[in-house]
């Protein structure tokens, strides 16, 4: 997935330099810049630990969004058996887990720490390992209340956006289905994902709605109305130009949908009153 990076927003200049500068080899130096940048987060965890051939390190991360359990087994247990008389950025390709990303800039270690990622230094090494260990409190798949059905699936969205793809791809079995990821709010982060299958659906149409999308400037993203005035053509138009659903059934034949993370509801662009025929028969 392609990402579309929002400029990082920051009050104070000297976070924003901060920000901008390069990690340093000195450990003591990346704790005072993550104190910095996280003042009062109590919920900020900094776990100190040593590798294999005794260098100091440390773990950051934010409590009840990374699982403790795979963080201790893939990977301060891993680090602490990667035995050699330096330690060094390739030092972290040896470990087991397969999601992780080196970090060159304390302005990425931020972005990969608020977005519930967990983030390693290591003394001596000019860089940072960010790995995606994220575990949130999900609710079970079920039927959407609000589009019940007599015949048919009984799933519906939840607000994990990875589940949701996951619906989307069940039944969209091809390569054909793409998906653009953008990053909105300032500091709510929220994750958005445009997804439209390749030679079906119309270039301009995915160009205008990237664009729109991509000049969204608020502080948060906290539900799925808050961009339907953004990418709509026209605000006071009395037909309908975007359909909402949780139903992976319904979105499934649209072509142009819009996901949102922490939120159960799909976008639809380009909706007709005909489609509301196509919706899934009522239980009465």
């Amino acid at each position: 997935m392609r990402a579309l990076p929002i400029e990082e927003f920051m009050t104070d200049p000297e976070l924003k330099r901060l920000e901008q500068s390069e990690i340093s080899a000195d450990l003591g130096r990346s704790s005072e810049v993550i104190d910095k940048f996280f003042v009062q987060c109590a919920d900020l965890v900094i776990h100190s630990f040593n590798v294999g051939n005794g260098c100091a390190a440390i773990v950051v991360y934010f409590q009840g969004l990374t699982d403790t359990a795979q963080l201790e087994t893939h990977v301060i247990r891993e680090l602490a058996l990667i035995k050699g008389p330096t330690f060094t950025t390739d030092s972290f390709t040896r470990l087991s887990i397969s999601n992780k990303k080196m970090l060159n800039w304390y302005g990425e270690v931020v972005s990969s720490i608020v977005m519930g990622r967990t983030v390693v230094f290591v003394e001596g090494v000019e860089a940072a390992l960010s790995i995606d260990l994220t575990k949130f409190e999900v609710r079970a798949l079920e039927e959407p209340q609000s589009e019940s059905v007599v015949r048919g699936p009984r799933e519906g969205f939840t607000e994990n956006i990875t589940t949701n793809m996951s619906l989307l791809r069940r039944r969209l079995r091809t390569q054909a289905m793409k998906t653009i990821m953008f990053e909105l709010g300032r500091y709510s982060k929220t994750m958005i994902n445009m997804v439209y299958v390749d030679g079906i659906a119309r270039e301009d149409i995915i160009q205008t709605i990237s664009e729109r999308l991509a000049s969204i400037d608020l502080d948060g993203i906290l539900e799925s109305a808050m961009i339907e005035e953004a990418i709509e053509d026209s605000t006071f138009s009395p037909f309908p130009q975007i359909q909402a659903t949780e139903r992976p059934d319904v979105a499934v034949p649209y072509i142009f949908p819009i996901l949102m993370f922490g939120i159960p509801l799909l976008m639809l662009i380009m909706a007709w009153i005909k489609h509301k025929r196509t919706k899934p028969l009522p239980t009465a």
